[in-house]
C-alpha cells in the first residue's frame, strides 16, 4: 500500500508539470510574436560633470516584424545626447532578430541624473525593406510600442575632487593680511607685475595703431543676402587662418565658427541670434522650409557644443575633425545661396528699394 501511495504521487506531480506546461505554451509563443526588450544597462553609472557615458539596450525582434528607433535621444534630466545611436543587428536562424544599440549620452549638471527615456516602436515588416530602422522624427502609429524608462546615473564634479585630493583647505589671515608675508615672493610678483604691464603697453599701442587705420576704411553695412553670405565666409576662412584648432583651442574654434553661423542666420530672421544654443538654431531651421540639408551642419554643431562644455571628449577628436566641421560649416553657409529661401529674401529686399 505503502507503494502504492508513492506512485499515485510521482503521477500527480507529472501531471501537475504538464498542465503547467500546456497554460504556459501560449504566453510563450505570444512573446515570441512580438518585439521585446531583452536587457539595458548603462556604464558607467558614475561619471564626471560633462564627461559622456553610454545606455546599452538589447532588443528581441520576432520573424516578419520590424524595429524602429530614434537617431537620438531628447534631452531630460540635463542629460543629452552626444551623437547618433549605433546599431548592432544579429540575425538568428529562425528569423529573428538581436538588436544591440548604444547611446552615448553626456549630464550637464551635478548629482543624480537620468538618462532621457528611449522610445522604440515595431511594426509588420515591409517586403524587402530594412528590418531596423534608425529615424530622426516620430514613427507614426504603429502596432506596438516599447519605452525603457530613465536609468539612473550620479554625476560629481571634478573641480570638488581634485580640490579634496589636493588636500585643499583655507590659510590662516596672516598669510593674506598682516606681515607674515614672504618677501621673495612679493618681490617675485611685483616684477611679474612690472613685465606684464610693460607687455600690455606695447599691445595697447599697436592695438590702437591698428585700429585708427582701419577706422578710415570702414566697410558699409550689408544689404542683400549675397553680402551677408560672402561676409560669413569670409569669416570663416579668418578663423580656420588663425588656426585655433591646430593650437589646441578647439573651444574657441568652434565657439567662434558657431557665431559666424548664428550671425548670418540672424539676418535671416531676428530670433535666431547669438545667445541660441546650437541645438535650439538646427531645430528652428528644420521647421523653416526652404534651406539646405542640416543633417551634417547638426553634427558639426553638435560637435562644437562638446567642445565647449567637454573639452576632454573633444580632445579626442582632434583638429582634424575640427577641420572636417569648419568645411561642412563653409559648404552649408555657401550652398544656402541657391536655397529657395535665400531667394525668397533676396526678392523681398528688392522690392523694399523700389518702394
Amino acid at each position: 500500500m505503502a507503494g502504492s501511495g508513492a506512485w499515485m504521487r510521482v503521477g500527480v506531480g507529472w501531471l501537475t508539470v504538464a498542465a503547467s506546461m500546456v497554460a504556459w505554451a501560449p504566453n510563450a509563443h505570444a512573446m515570441q510574436d512580438r518585439a521585446a526588450v531583452q536587457a539595458v544597462r548603462v556604464s558607467p553609472d558614475t561619471v564626471e560633470l560633462g564627461d559622456p557615458f553610454t545606455l546599452h539596450a538589447t532588443v528581441y525582434v520576432p520573424p516578419g516584424r520590424d524595429l524602429r528607433v530614434p537617431a537620438t535621444l531628447l534631452p531630460e534630466w540635463s542629460v543629452e545626447s552626444l551623437r547618433r545611436v549605433r546599431t548592432d543587428v544579429a540575425e538568428t536562424g529562425d528569423g529573428s532578430l538581436r538588436v544591440a544599440l548604444e547611446y552615448d549620452l553626456i549630464p550637464f549638471e551635478i548629482g543624480l541624473a537620468a538618462t532621457p527615456q528611449l522610445e522604440m516602436t515595431s511594426g509588420e515588416a515591409e517586403a524587402g525593406g530594412e528590418r531596423v530602422r534608425v529615424e530622426d522624427g516620430p514613427a507614426g502609429w504603429p502596432q506596438d510600442r516599447l519605452v525603457i524608462a530613465g536609468r539612473r546615473v550620479f554625476v560629481t564634479s571634478p573641480i570638488l575632487l581634485d580640490d579634496i585630493a589636493q588636500g585643499l583647505q583655507p590659510r590662516p589671515p596672516a598669510d593674506v593680511v598682516g606681515f607674515n608675508w614672504n618677501v621673495p615672493a612679493v618681490l617675485g610678483a611685483s616684477l611679474l607685475s612690472l613685465l606684464l604691464l610693460g607687455v600690455v603697453t606695447v599691445h595697447a599701442r599697436e592695438w590702437l595703431a591698428v585700429r585708427a587705420a582701419a577706422g578710415a576704411q570702414v566697410e558699409a553695412p550689408p544689404e542683400t543676402p549675397e553680402e551677408w553670405r560672402e561676409r560669413a565666409l569670409a569669416e570663416l576662412d579668418r578663423l580656420r587662418a588663425r588656426g585655433d584648432h591646430r593650437a589646441g583651442r578647439l573651444r574657441d574654434f568652434y565657439e567662434d565658427s558657431g557665431d559666424v553661423i548664428r550671425a548670418y542666420m540672424a539676418h535671416f530672421d531676428p530670433s535666431w541670434n547669438r545667445s541660441r544654443t546650437s541645438t535650439e538654431l538646427m531645430r528652428d531651421l528644420a521647421a523653416a522650409p526652404g534651406w539646405p540639408d542640416l543633417d551634417a551642419l547638426a553634427g558639426a554643431m553638435g560637435r562644437g557644443e562638446v567642445a565647449k562644455f567637454a573639452a576632454a571628449a573633444a580632445r579626442e577628436e582632434g583638429a582634424a575633425t575640427a577641420e572636417r566641421d569648419w568645411e561642412t560649416m563653409r559648404a552649408w553657409v555657401d550652398a544656402s545661396g541657391q536655397a529657395p529661401a535665400f531667394a525668397t529674401m533676396r526678392a523681398g529686399i528688392a522690392g523694399e528699394g523700389s518702394q
